[in-house]
Protein backbone atom coordinates (compact mmCIF):
# COMPACT_ATOMS: atom_id res chain seq x y z
CA UNK A 1 0.00 0.00 0.00
CA UNK A 2 1.52 3.67 -0.93
CA UNK A 3 1.86 5.75 1.98
CA UNK A 4 1.55 9.61 1.79
CA UNK A 5 4.39 11.65 2.43
CA UNK A 6 2.74 15.40 3.47
CA UNK A 7 5.22 18.00 2.09
CA UNK A 8 4.34 20.86 4.18
CA UNK A 9 5.56 23.83 3.15
CA UNK A 10 5.48 27.14 5.17
CA UNK A 11 4.24 29.90 3.31
CA UNK A 12 3.82 33.04 4.81
CA UNK A 13 0.32 33.94 3.10
CA UNK A 14 -2.16 31.23 4.03
CA UNK A 15 -5.29 33.12 4.37
CA UNK A 16 -8.08 32.05 2.83
CA UNK A 17 -10.39 34.12 0.86
CA UNK A 18 -13.47 33.83 2.98
CA UNK A 19 -11.70 34.75 5.95
CA UNK A 20 -13.56 37.58 7.79
CA UNK A 21 -11.08 38.41 10.42
CA UNK A 22 -7.18 38.56 11.70
CA UNK A 23 -6.00 37.58 15.38
CA UNK A 24 -4.57 39.28 16.80
CA UNK A 25 -4.23 40.02 21.01
CA UNK A 26 -3.07 42.85 22.89
CA UNK A 27 -0.35 41.77 25.56
CA UNK A 28 1.07 45.33 27.27
CA UNK A 29 0.82 48.52 27.26
CA UNK A 30 3.65 51.80 27.74
CA UNK A 31 2.19 55.31 29.86
CA UNK A 32 3.37 57.61 28.43
CA UNK A 33 2.42 61.13 29.12
CA UNK A 34 3.28 63.27 25.82
CA UNK A 35 2.50 62.92 22.27
CA UNK A 36 4.32 59.89 20.27
CA UNK A 37 4.64 61.11 16.41
CA UNK A 38 7.44 57.99 15.50
CA UNK A 39 8.21 54.52 16.46
CA UNK A 40 11.26 52.33 15.19
CA UNK A 41 12.41 48.51 16.82
CA UNK A 42 15.88 46.89 17.21
CA UNK A 43 15.26 43.87 17.37
CA UNK A 44 18.59 42.47 18.42
CA UNK A 45 18.82 44.68 21.00
CA UNK A 46 15.17 44.72 22.57
CA UNK A 47 15.06 48.26 22.30
CA UNK A 48 12.34 50.54 20.78
CA UNK A 49 12.60 54.30 20.22
CA UNK A 50 9.67 56.60 20.05
CA UNK A 51 9.93 60.59 19.32
CA UNK A 52 7.49 63.30 20.07
CA UNK A 53 7.10 66.18 17.95
CA UNK A 54 5.62 68.50 20.26
CA UNK A 55 8.12 68.39 23.39
CA UNK A 56 11.36 67.42 21.33
CA UNK A 57 11.63 64.50 22.77
CA UNK A 58 13.79 60.89 22.15
CA UNK A 59 12.54 57.72 24.53
CA UNK A 60 14.70 54.62 24.49
CA UNK A 61 12.02 51.85 25.35
CA UNK A 62 13.22 47.81 26.44
CA UNK A 63 10.66 46.29 24.55
CA UNK A 64 11.03 42.82 27.33
CA UNK A 65 9.99 45.12 30.52
CA UNK A 66 8.24 47.44 28.37
CA UNK A 67 9.94 50.43 30.31
CA UNK A 68 11.19 53.66 29.46
CA UNK A 69 14.77 53.48 29.96
CA UNK A 70 15.90 56.77 29.25
CA UNK A 71 15.07 60.35 27.78
CA UNK A 72 16.64 62.57 25.54
CA UNK A 73 15.90 65.79 24.57
CA UNK A 74 16.28 66.66 20.92
CA UNK A 75 17.55 70.47 19.95
CA UNK A 76 15.74 69.49 16.16
CA UNK A 77 11.48 69.10 15.75
CA UNK A 78 11.44 65.40 14.63
CA UNK A 79 9.36 63.92 12.08
CA UNK A 80 10.49 60.72 12.10
CA UNK A 81 12.91 58.03 13.20
CA UNK A 82 14.69 54.96 12.14
CA UNK A 83 17.40 53.05 13.84
CA UNK A 84 20.80 51.80 12.23
CA UNK A 85 20.94 48.02 13.90
CA UNK A 86 24.47 48.07 12.43
CA UNK A 87 25.74 51.12 14.15
CA UNK A 88 22.80 50.87 17.11
CA UNK A 89 22.01 54.61 16.62
CA UNK A 90 19.02 56.10 15.67
CA UNK A 91 18.31 58.59 13.30
CA UNK A 92 15.76 61.02 13.18
CA UNK A 93 14.78 63.59 10.82
CA UNK A 94 13.63 66.76 11.50
CA UNK A 95 10.95 69.09 9.48
CA UNK A 96 13.68 71.63 8.63
CA UNK A 97 15.58 68.89 6.02
CA UNK A 98 18.45 67.56 8.43
CA UNK A 99 18.94 64.30 9.61
CA UNK A 100 20.13 63.53 13.70
CA UNK A 101 22.16 60.57 14.37
CA UNK A 102 22.18 59.58 17.56
CA UNK A 103 24.50 56.78 19.78
CA UNK A 104 21.79 55.01 21.50
CA UNK A 105 24.04 53.92 24.37
CA UNK A 106 25.36 57.27 25.24
CA UNK A 107 21.99 59.37 23.72
CA UNK A 108 24.82 61.84 22.50
CA UNK A 109 24.71 63.15 18.83
CA UNK A 110 27.20 61.46 16.47
CA UNK A 111 26.46 63.95 13.80
CA UNK A 112 23.71 66.10 11.73
CA UNK A 113 23.30 65.60 8.05
CA UNK A 114 21.43 67.86 5.90
CA UNK A 115 19.43 67.53 2.80
CA UNK A 116 19.13 70.93 1.95
CA UNK A 117 20.22 71.89 -1.73
CA UNK A 118 20.64 68.00 -2.56
CA UNK A 119 16.89 67.95 -4.20
CA UNK A 120 16.25 68.60 -8.12
CA UNK A 121 13.00 68.51 -7.09
CA UNK A 122 12.06 70.44 -4.10
CA UNK A 123 13.19 74.27 -3.59
CA UNK A 124 16.09 74.47 -0.93
CA UNK A 125 14.17 76.81 1.21
CA UNK A 126 10.99 74.87 1.81
CA UNK A 127 12.99 71.32 1.67
CA UNK A 128 11.11 69.08 4.89
CA UNK A 129 11.48 65.86 5.49
CA UNK A 130 7.96 63.81 6.08
CA UNK A 131 9.17 60.71 6.86
CA UNK A 132 12.52 58.13 6.72
CA UNK A 133 12.53 54.33 6.48
CA UNK A 134 16.08 52.53 6.24
CA UNK A 135 16.85 49.39 4.35
CA UNK A 136 19.38 47.73 6.66
CA UNK A 137 20.90 45.13 4.15
CA UNK A 138 21.95 47.94 1.59
CA UNK A 139 22.97 51.14 4.01
CA UNK A 140 20.36 52.89 2.50
CA UNK A 141 17.76 55.82 4.02
CA UNK A 142 14.57 56.66 1.82
CA UNK A 143 13.71 60.30 2.57
CA UNK A 144 9.86 61.46 1.95
CA UNK A 145 8.88 64.67 1.49
CA UNK A 146 6.10 66.78 -0.02
CA UNK A 147 6.65 65.94 -3.42
CA UNK A 148 9.75 63.45 -3.92
CA UNK A 149 11.18 60.35 -2.91
CA UNK A 150 15.61 60.23 -2.19
CA UNK A 151 17.67 57.63 -1.23
CA UNK A 152 20.69 58.44 1.20
CA UNK A 153 23.78 55.96 1.00
CA UNK A 154 24.35 55.94 4.24
CA UNK A 155 28.39 54.96 3.95
CA UNK A 156 28.59 58.26 1.70
CA UNK A 157 26.29 60.67 3.29
CA UNK A 158 24.99 61.53 -0.48
CA UNK A 159 21.57 61.32 -2.08
CA UNK A 160 22.06 58.46 -4.93
CA UNK A 161 18.28 58.26 -6.23
CA UNK A 162 15.68 60.44 -6.12
CA UNK A 163 11.40 60.33 -8.22
CA UNK A 164 8.83 62.30 -7.93
CA UNK A 165 5.73 61.94 -6.19
CA UNK A 166 1.67 63.13 -6.84
CA UNK A 167 1.06 63.52 -3.15
CA UNK A 168 3.02 64.36 0.14
CA UNK A 169 4.27 61.36 2.29
CA UNK A 170 2.55 60.98 5.55
CA UNK A 171 4.28 57.59 6.88
CA UNK A 172 6.51 54.84 5.04
CA UNK A 173 7.81 51.57 5.38
CA UNK A 174 9.88 49.44 3.78
CA UNK A 175 10.00 45.57 2.63
CA UNK A 176 13.46 44.64 2.14
CA UNK A 177 13.13 41.10 1.10
CA UNK A 178 10.28 42.09 -1.62
CA UNK A 179 11.99 44.85 -2.39
CA UNK A 180 8.77 47.15 -1.86
CA UNK A 181 8.43 50.56 -0.06
CA UNK A 182 5.04 50.67 1.31
CA UNK A 183 3.92 54.55 1.34
CA UNK A 184 1.12 56.82 2.80
CA UNK A 185 0.82 59.52 0.65
CA UNK A 186 -1.70 62.55 1.60
CA UNK A 187 -4.94 62.07 2.46
CA UNK A 188 -4.01 58.59 3.97
CA UNK A 189 -3.67 56.10 1.15
CA UNK A 190 -1.45 53.16 0.48
CA UNK A 191 0.45 53.08 -2.51
CA UNK A 192 3.71 50.40 -3.44
CA UNK A 193 6.79 52.03 -5.02
CA UNK A 194 9.48 49.58 -6.05
CA UNK A 195 12.22 50.66 -3.75
CA UNK A 196 15.09 50.37 -6.01
CA UNK A 197 13.45 52.49 -8.97
CA UNK A 198 11.32 54.21 -7.12
CA UNK A 199 8.75 53.29 -9.81
CA UNK A 200 5.04 52.54 -8.80
CA UNK A 201 4.08 49.32 -8.56
CA UNK A 202 0.65 49.48 -7.65
CA UNK A 203 -1.33 52.41 -5.74
CA UNK A 204 -5.07 52.47 -3.89
CA UNK A 205 -4.51 49.12 -2.33
CA UNK A 206 -7.21 49.89 0.13
CA UNK A 207 -9.47 52.71 -1.10
CA UNK A 208 -9.93 50.27 -3.86
CA UNK A 209 -11.90 47.88 -1.74
CA UNK A 210 -12.50 50.47 1.58
CA UNK A 211 -14.20 53.62 0.50
CA UNK A 212 -13.12 56.57 2.90
CA UNK A 213 -10.01 54.90 3.67
CA UNK A 214 -7.72 56.86 5.54
CA UNK A 215 -4.71 55.72 6.96
CA UNK A 216 -2.15 57.66 9.42
CA UNK A 217 0.72 55.47 10.10
CA UNK A 218 2.38 52.23 8.52
CA UNK A 219 4.87 49.68 9.41
CA UNK A 220 5.91 46.74 7.53
CA UNK A 221 7.56 42.84 9.00
CA UNK A 222 9.58 41.84 6.10
CA UNK A 223 9.53 38.59 7.62
CA UNK A 224 5.77 37.83 6.82
CA UNK A 225 5.22 40.45 4.09
CA UNK A 226 2.41 41.70 6.25
CA UNK A 227 1.85 45.85 6.49
CA UNK A 228 -0.11 47.43 9.21
CA UNK A 229 -1.92 50.57 9.48
CA UNK A 230 -3.10 52.86 11.99
CA UNK A 231 -6.66 54.94 11.07
CA UNK A 232 -6.66 57.37 13.31
CA UNK A 233 -9.89 59.19 11.84
CA UNK A 234 -11.80 56.15 12.76
CA UNK A 235 -9.68 54.48 15.33
CA UNK A 236 -9.14 51.24 13.53
CA UNK A 237 -5.61 49.31 12.35
CA UNK A 238 -6.33 47.87 9.16
CA UNK A 239 -3.66 44.54 7.60
CA UNK A 240 -2.49 44.49 3.92
CA UNK A 241 -0.89 41.81 2.40
CA UNK A 242 2.06 43.22 0.67
CA UNK A 243 2.44 39.62 -1.67
CA UNK A 244 -1.32 39.44 -2.52
CA UNK A 245 -1.15 43.32 -2.61
CA UNK A 246 -4.78 43.38 -1.04
CA UNK A 247 -6.68 44.43 2.26
CA UNK A 248 -7.12 40.97 4.62
CA UNK A 249 -9.16 43.00 7.42
CA UNK A 250 -9.63 46.18 9.23
CA UNK A 251 -9.98 46.24 13.08
CA UNK A 252 -11.72 48.24 15.35
CA UNK A 253 -8.63 49.10 17.86
CA UNK A 254 -11.10 50.16 20.40
CA UNK A 255 -13.68 47.28 20.58
CA UNK A 256 -12.87 44.05 19.39
CA UNK A 257 -9.08 43.25 20.63
CA UNK A 258 -8.97 40.93 22.98
CA UNK A 259 -7.71 42.36 26.10
CA UNK A 260 -4.97 39.87 26.97
CA UNK A 261 -4.02 40.70 30.17
CA UNK A 262 -7.15 43.10 30.73
CA UNK A 263 -6.07 46.74 30.67
CA UNK A 264 -7.90 49.20 31.60
CA UNK A 265 -9.31 51.58 28.84
CA UNK A 266 -9.57 55.11 29.28
CA UNK A 267 -7.92 55.33 33.09
CA UNK A 268 -5.25 57.39 33.57
CA UNK A 269 -2.51 55.29 31.54
CA UNK A 270 -4.76 52.37 30.51
CA UNK A 271 -4.94 51.29 26.75
CA UNK A 272 -7.75 53.93 25.36
CA UNK A 273 -8.17 52.53 22.04
CA UNK A 274 -8.17 56.08 20.59
CA UNK A 275 -5.94 57.85 17.96
CA UNK A 276 -3.82 55.12 16.88
CA UNK A 277 -0.70 56.94 14.93
CA UNK A 278 2.90 56.19 14.69
CA UNK A 279 3.65 52.11 14.41
CA UNK A 280 6.83 50.23 14.46
CA UNK A 281 6.85 46.22 13.89
CA UNK A 282 9.33 43.82 15.85
CA UNK A 283 9.65 41.32 12.66
CA UNK A 284 11.46 38.71 15.44
CA UNK A 285 8.33 38.89 17.97
CA UNK A 286 5.63 39.43 15.15
CA UNK A 287 4.66 42.38 17.80
CA UNK A 288 3.51 45.74 16.80
CA UNK A 289 4.18 48.57 18.84
CA UNK A 290 1.40 51.36 18.33
CA UNK A 291 0.93 54.63 19.78
CA UNK A 292 -2.36 55.75 21.06
CA UNK A 293 -4.06 58.37 23.34
CA UNK A 294 -2.14 57.33 26.52
CA UNK A 295 0.93 55.56 25.16
CA UNK A 296 1.66 53.08 23.47
CA UNK A 297 0.15 49.47 23.44
CA UNK A 298 1.74 46.10 21.98
CA UNK A 299 -0.19 43.99 19.67
CA UNK A 300 0.75 40.33 19.19
CA UNK A 301 -0.03 39.64 15.52
CA UNK A 302 -1.64 36.63 13.76
CA UNK A 303 1.59 33.93 13.17
CA UNK A 304 1.50 32.58 9.78
CA UNK A 305 -0.44 29.75 9.03
CA UNK A 306 1.48 26.22 7.69
CA UNK A 307 -0.26 25.22 4.16
CA UNK A 308 -0.17 21.73 2.58
CA UNK A 309 0.96 23.02 -1.13
CA UNK A 310 1.20 19.33 -2.46
CA UNK A 311 1.32 15.47 -1.15
CA UNK A 312 3.76 13.53 -2.70
CA UNK A 313 3.07 9.73 -3.03
CA UNK A 314 5.83 7.14 -1.71
CA UNK A 315 6.10 3.53 -2.27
Amino acid sequence: MKRILLLIIVLFFAFPAFASSYDIQITGNIPIADKITGLSINPETDTAVAISKETKTLYLIDTNSNAITKKITLDIIPSGVVIDTKRNSAIVSSINGDLQFINLETGGVIKTVSIKGHSELVSESITSIHSIAINPQNDLLYIGNSNSLMVLDLNTENIIKEASISNPVIDMDIDSNLGYLALVLSPGIVHLYNADTLEPITSDISSSQLPNFSSSGISVNPSTHIAVLTNSSDNSISIISLQEKALLDTIPFNEIILLNPPLLKGDSGGFSGEQPNAIAIDPVSNRAFITHKNGIVVVKLENPVPLIHTLIPES
